[in-house]
This record gives structure tokens, sequence and C-alpha cells, in this order.
């Protein structure tokens, strides 16, 4: 009879049994197709069960797991704070949050666990239940957002320390004229020989050598006057490395140097000093034990996106750069110094001015370039200096004028300084476009909306850029129906630009502006 009771059994009993299947398909089911890991680990943290999606994701089966340990899967730097995290467990509410790395089929990955643990009657751990994501991305993705937050900071003292550096510069050197033209026009009192003669001599010498810190510090603050010209830059860097190198016992300099680079327009003198002060400082790097130094350039394209990043907010445009690498396999730079290698007078070498990176990095940023430093103690450091090609350079954009033929054309300078207006409409004359000069971006705006001009480009001054309203750049698009807007812009300018945002814009060319200049960035443009 009770066999028969077990066999047949009460409808509510076989209804609870066809329920427990079904839940208990539902449940496989559910760990079988989850994307999220789920482990279960016993209090010595051994495997009792793995999800499917933590097997794919570790590339091992569940035989390979029950019974080892967790921890050696988890990144060493990381296996101290899984730990500390995890003593949360052995007290209310017995749980924990913790991020790792762990190594998988795919590398490193960082993973994110949300741990409970089961406890007895008395409170103690008898397993411990784990759901873990991958959280790779989102770490990527922060790594990528605090390194540009950083490069924002960096740009910005930067920029602070330079506009400083370049006005105490400035009042200096007014100064420093006033001495030595008076130290000058005693010396010509005064008979060649004796002992005052000496020292005036003396206060020169060391006025001209002020002279010479004021203007590095204008460098360093990207205000050195400049000439540029187009420069085949693989000549030199192979001129500069190999002067500066010479013949060093136990330094092996390798080249990495394609055919076929475009050129760069720049001041070639600064430029130089540029690539002397970087190998330089890799040979320093090497000391008396000797070691490589890699010269290389590339030609490559920067996106809007790789603008913005390396950039940091000052004003570049995307396209075709050439990349300039001054790499060393010496002591490296320690990581807690990395940060303010670029400051001026920051120094670790005791006595020193501390202007060499300082004023590398002034270059670059004048030259509308970026510079980074990769560097690892006792591995070595590889420096990668980004500058703009020149208007011959390939893989412009269709349309673009090759080589130094001439622009064609209308244009529009909008400038309320008549003269300055003038002279830029003379300017771009000269490149060959056919340019009026407007006080006004209403008058600029009423010349579009005339159509008396084929007009293929808007040169306005920054000046006209505070306006109520509508903004300028917005009002005079609208009445040429697209046609771009460079503005020419100071320092000081092109920074509110920058904070403003500059979408709008084709272009931003710093002022003072000089035909080279404008030549390359049209040409890119148009």
């Amino acid at each position: 009879m009770s066999a028969r009771k077990r066999a047949t059994g009460r409808p509510d009993e076989r209804g609870a049994s066809a329920r427990g299947v079904r839940g208990e398909i539902d449940y496989r089911l559910l760990i079988e197709n989850i994307e999220d890991l789920l482990v279960e680990v016993d209090a010595e943290g051994r495997f009792l069960f793995v999800s499917p999606s933590y097997c794919r994701m570790f590339g091992r089966s569940e035989e390979e797991l029950i019974g080892r340990n967790f921890m050696p899967l988890v990144h060493e730097e990381d296996r101290a704070a899984t730990a500390a995290a995890m003593e949360a467990l052995y007290r209310p509410p017995h749980t924990c949050y913790v991020e790792q790395r762990a190594w998988t089929r795919d590398g490193w990955r960082w993973l994110a666990w949300r741990d409970t643990a089961i406890v007895d009657e008395k409170g103690r751990v008898q397993a411990i239940i784990g759901v873990g994501r991958d959280i790779t991305a989102r770490k990527q993705a922060e790594a990528e957002r605090d390194a540009f937050e950083a490069r924002l900071r960096q740009v910005d003292k930067l920029r602070t320390i330079g506009t400083l550096a370049a006005g105490v510069a400035h009042q200096f050197n007014n100064l420093l004229m006033g001495v030595l033209g008076n130290v000058e026009l005693a010396l010509i009192d005064l008979a060649p020989d004796g002992e005052l003669r000496d020292r005036l001599e003396a206060v020169r010498d060391c006025g001209r050598k002020a002279v010479r810190l004021c203007n590095r510090l204008l460098r360093a603050a990207g205000q050195e006057p400049q000439d540029r010209r187009e420069v085949d830059l693989a000549a030199l860097l192979r001129e500069v490395g190999t002067r500066v190198v010479g013949s060093r016992a136990g330094i092996r300099l390798e080249w990495r140097i394609p055919d076929g680079l475009p050129g760069v327009v720049v001041d070639r003198r600064q430029i130089a000093e540029m690539i002397e002060g970087l190998v330089s400082n890799a040979l320093e790097a090497l000391g008396t034990d000797g070691g490589r130094i890699v010269l290389g350039l590339a030609e490559c394209r920067l996106s809007a996106a790789d603008v913005e990043r390396l950039m940091a907010g000052r004003p570049a445009s995307p396209g075709t750069y050439v990349e300039l690498t001054v790499a060393d396999d010496g002591c490296g730079i320690p990581e807690e110094v990395l940060p303010r290698v670029f400051d001026p007078f920051f120094t670790t070498k005791g006595i020193s001015r501390g202007l060499g990176l300082a004023s590398v990095h002034g270059i670059v940023a004048a030259h509308g370039g970026a510079i980074e430093i990769d560097s690892e103690p006792e591995r070595g450091t590889t420096v990668t200096v980004l500058l703009p090609a020149g208007p011959g350079a390939a893989g412009e954009r269709p349309g673009a004028v090759a080589g130094g033929e001439r622009l064609e054309g209308g244009a529009l300078v909008l400038d309320a300084d008549p003269e300055r207006g003038q002279q830029t409409a003379e300017l771009l004359a000269g490149l060959g476009m056919t340019a009026d000069a407007l006080p006004s971006v209403d008058a600029g705006c009423a010349r579009l909306a005339s159509r008396d001009t084929a007009c293929r480009l808007i040169w306005l001054d920054a000046s006209l850029l505070a306006l109520p309203g509508q903004s300028a750049v917005a009002r005079l698009r609208a009445a040429s129906e697209g046609v771009p807007v460079v503005v020419a812009a100071t320092e000081q300018e092109a920074g509110a630009l920058a904070r403003w945002g500059s979408e709008a814009l084709a272009a931003v060319i710093r002022k003072p502006v000089d035909r080279a200049r404008a030549g390359e960035l049209l040409r890119r443009l148009l």
C-alpha cells in the first residue's frame, strides 16, 4: 500500500515534483547561458562550483578548476587588496566588492566581483558565492579619461607658467637693454686697459647671459620669434644626431627613417635645438655604460579625436603629421618625476637652469605640435614629437594644393583693425587669392548674402568673436553656406577659444601670422 502511494502519489505531490523538474531545467538554462561569472569557493578559496561562463573566460574545464585555489589566477599586484576586501565576508553583512586583474585566455582582464558568504547557525563562513563581470572596457575608458584630464591640467599649468615666465622675461629684457646700453656707452669713454673696464666688461658678460636666459624663458613659453621655412626633417635629424653623438665610445646610434616623408614648415634653428636637447638627454640617460639610441621619423595621420587627446585644448587641425622619435635604453625616468619634466626650472640634476625639456615643449607647442614621453626605470625612454606636415604632405583632403602652387578663389578678411585687415588681405593675395578686408561680422554677412563674391575662405580676427546672441562663426557659416572659417588669435585668445569650443571652426592660427604658416594651413584646408 505504501509503495503504491509512493508510486501514484497525491496530486499536489505530483505537481510539486513537476515544478521541481521544471525549476531544475530553468536553473540549468540560466547557469549555462548567463554572461556574468558565477563561482562558489570554500573558506580556503578552493573552487566548489564554476559556471560555464567562467570556464569559457579562463579557457579551462570545470574538472580542471574544481578543488583549485582561485588566488593564483589573480594578478600578483592585486592579491593583497583582494584578500583584504574579502575579510569583510567574516563579519556582518558578510558581503564585499572587489576589482582585480585576472589571467584569462585573452590575457589580463579586469573583473569586478560581488561576493556573499554562506554562514552556519554560529556565523562561521562555510562557502562564498561570487558573481563577477568583465569591466576591462570600463577600466580602459577610465584610464583614457584620467590621462586626458591629466594632460589638460598639464597644459593649463604650463600655459600659466609660460605666460608668467614670458611676462617676466619681457620685463627683464627691457631692463637689461638699459643696463647693457649704458655699460656699452661707459666702455666707450674708458681707456683700453684698467680695473674699471674689466669690471664693466664682467657686468656686460653677465647681462648677456641674462638676455640668453630670458630668451630661453620665451622659448619655453612658445613666444620666441620664428622664421619658418620648409625643412627636410630627415636630413636635419641625421645632421644634428650625428653631431651630438659624435664618436662617443659605447654608443650605438640607429636610424629608422623611411623614404618619401613630407616636409615640415618650421623654424630650422629651433627644431635643431629641440633635437639636440632630446639626443643630449638620451646620452645622459645612458651614462658611462653606453647603450643604444634610436632616432626615427614616420608619417602619420591624426583624426579629430587624436588631436583632442594629444593637444588637450590647444588649437590644432586633423591631418598629416610627421612623427619624430628619440629612444634610448638607459636609466629611464622615475614615475613620480614624469609629470613634472616639462616644468620650467624643474631638474633632478642638482645645479641646473632646468629649462631643457621646458624649452623643447615650448618649441613643439609653438609649431602646433605635440610631445609625449614613455619611460620606465631601468628600461629606457622614448620621446615622441608630432609636427604638422608641410603643404606637400601626401594624403591630404581631396583637392588640396600640392607643394608651392598658388591658391585660387576669393576670401573675406574680417578685422576691426583696418590696417591689420588690409595687411592680411595682402598676405592672402600674395598666396594667390582675391581678398577683401571688411571691418565687422555684419559687413561680412551682408557681403556673403549679396553673392557678389565667390568666397572660398573667411578669415576672422578673434577680436570680433565677442558678440551677443548668435555666435559670429555660426552667422558667417549660415550666410556662406558652410565656407571654412579660420580664426587668427593670440595665445590668450586661442586659450579662450579652446574653452569656448571651436567645433565650427576650420582652424585657428596664431598671431602674428606669417606667409609660410598661412600658406601651409590654407593649402591643407582648401
